[in-house]
């Protein structure tokens, strides 16, 4: 329902099904319902019930919940703004492959958010995201 596959496109069932297999125990689920929660899709817009909800993923392992709780850190999305924290979960996430999480890390420390400017490291985790194939790593490590 959520992507319309199938089916007619159903936002809202689509966050009902994912919270009935979250409550049955669904660990994948948690990702979804947090992205429903976090953008508003199928369910009124809650930043601080989704990162509830990406904790919980993240304490399963989900790597691409770690990229999305790092970003609700840089961003201040339902939780209080800290680049430090940010950075740590970017890492944590590149650390277990998601290559957005290199490209995201890449530009802390490009501009110094959370840690401490640093251009050659930042042109590397570029490089490194250049290496695994991603475009915008691509267009920033040509600037």
């Amino acid at each position: 329902y959520g992507h319309g596959e199938g089916v007619d496109k159903d936002e809202v069932k689509a966050a009902q099904l994912y919270q009935q297999a979250v409550d049955k125990g669904s660990f994948d689920a948690l990702l979804d319902l947090a992205l429903c929660y976090e953008k508003g899709k199928g369910v009124s817009k809650d930043e601080e019930k989704a990162v509830q909800l990406y904790k919980q993923a993240v304490d399963k392992d989900n790597v691409e919940a770690i990229f999305c709780l790092a970003h609700c850190y840089a961003n201040g999305c339902g939780v209080d703004k800290n680049e430090a924290k940010a950075v740590q979960l970017y890492q944590q996430a590149m650390d277990k492959g998601n290559v957005e999480a290199i490209v995201n890390l890449a530009f802390c420390y490009q501009r110094g958010q959370g840690v401490s400017k640093d251009e050659v490291k930042a042109a590397r985790l570029f490089q490194q995201g250049v290496d695994k194939g991603h475009a915008g790593a691509v267009f920033n490590l040509a600037i």
